[in-house]
C-alpha cells in the first residue's frame, strides 16, 4: 500500500509539469503593420477593464463598428521582430493586449496594425505620440488556442 501511494503521489507531480492539450498555444505571425501610440485619461481603464500602463496595447475589433471584441483576446502578447523606442519606456519589443482601439478604423490603418499606451494624457505625452507617429513593424501574437 505504501508503495502504491509513493508510486500515485510521484504520477501526480510529474503530471502537474506536464502542459495540457488544451493549452495549445496560437502564433499569428503578420508583417509590415502599422503601429502607433496613445495616451489616456488618468482613471480611464483598458477594454479588457485594467488601468493602462506601459507595456500594453490596443487591437482592432474582430468586427469593425463594434468595439466588444478584440481581433485576438486580451492577454495575447505581441513580439516584435524589431524593438521600437516607445516613448516614456526606451527599447521595447514585448507588447501585452489589453485595449481595443479606433473601432470603426478611421485612420485607415493596416488590418492587424497595434497601438502603445504611452502615459496619460497631457500635452508632452501628446507630443511624444505624434513624434513616434506611424510606424511599420512585423510581429508575432501568441495567444491560448
Amino acid at each position: 500500500m505504501k508503495k502504491f501511494i509513493v508510486i500515485l503521489l510521484t504520477v501526480l507531480l510529474i503530471s502537474s509539469f506536464v502542459t495540457p492539450a488544451s493549452a495549445a498555444q496560437i502564433k499569428e505571425h503578420v508583417f509590415n503593420q502599422d503601429v502607433t501610440c496613445y495616451v489616456a485619461a488618468s482613471g480611464s481603464l483598458t477594454a479588457s477593464g485594467n488601468t493602462p500602463r506601459l507595456g500594453y496595447d490596443a487591437v482592432h475589433p474582430k468586427e469593425w463598428g463594434n468595439g466588444s471584441v478584440a481581433i485576438v483576446p486580451f492577454g495575447a502578447i505581441i513580439t516584435t521582430n524589431t524593438a521600437l523606442n516607445v516613448p516614456n519606456a526606451g527599447q521595447m519589443s514585448v507588447f501585452y493586449v489589453q485595449d481595443i482601439g479606433d473601432v470603426n478604423n478611421t485612420e485607415g490603418l493596416s488590418p492587424w496594425w497595434f497601438d502603445i499606451y504611452i502615459g496619460l494624457n497631457t500635452s508632452a505625452n501628446i507630443s511624444a505620440a505624434k513624434a513616434f507617429g506611424l510606424q511599420t513593424v512585423s510581429y508575432t501574437c501568441t495567444y491560448a488556442a
